[in-house]
């Protein structure tokens, strides 16, 4: 951080490993201090890395600072067998990486991306959200039975 009278500026020094330069990035810059309150400000001075994780995953301070964030292999799927009779699956992020549901389905039930579009237009699969928005926060969706490639998990 960096004051300026009553104006802050905050930064990130982050390091990329695909090419290996370290970069600043600009999370805040000319704000009054008291927009940003004392809370946020110690987290600040503290490096918190919960606010330092929000804030290189915001979208619009990687489009201000001009970068991109690769979730290439940053997300695994954990599968359990479904019941015979089907059920309510739990799709859980520990972290919030943006993905397609459509993607997870297809890794989940070992379906193409048409068997999956096939069995949500077909009412095998229901879902609470669009299956090529891209989503980031925990949600459950409904397959029926003998829905799956294998001895279908998801």
């Amino acid at each position: 951080m960096n004051a300026n009278g009553k104006l802050l500026d905050v930064w990130l020094l982050v390091f990329c490993a695909k090419c290996g330069r370290t970069s600043k990035v600009a999370i805040h810059e000319r704000v009054p201090v008291a927009v940003l309150g004392n809370e946020r400000i110690r987290r600040y001075e503290s490096n918190d890395s919960a606010s330092v994780a929000a804030a290189l995953m915001d979208r619009n301070i990687a489009r201000r600072n001009n970068y991109r964030l690769d979730w290439e292999g940053a997300w695994h799927l954990e599968v359990q067998p479904l019941a015979p009779c089907g059920g309510r699956v739990l799709v859980r992020f520990e972290v919030p990486v943006p993905i397609r549901p459509v993607k997870i389905l297809m890794r989940g039930l070992a379906l193409s991306r048409g068997k999956v579009v096939e069995a949500i237009d077909a009412g095998r699969i229901t879902m609470p959200i669009d299956v090529n928005a891209k989503a980031s926060r925990d949600f459950e969706f409904c397959v029926a039975p003998g829905t799956g490639g294998r001895d279908a998990g998801a």
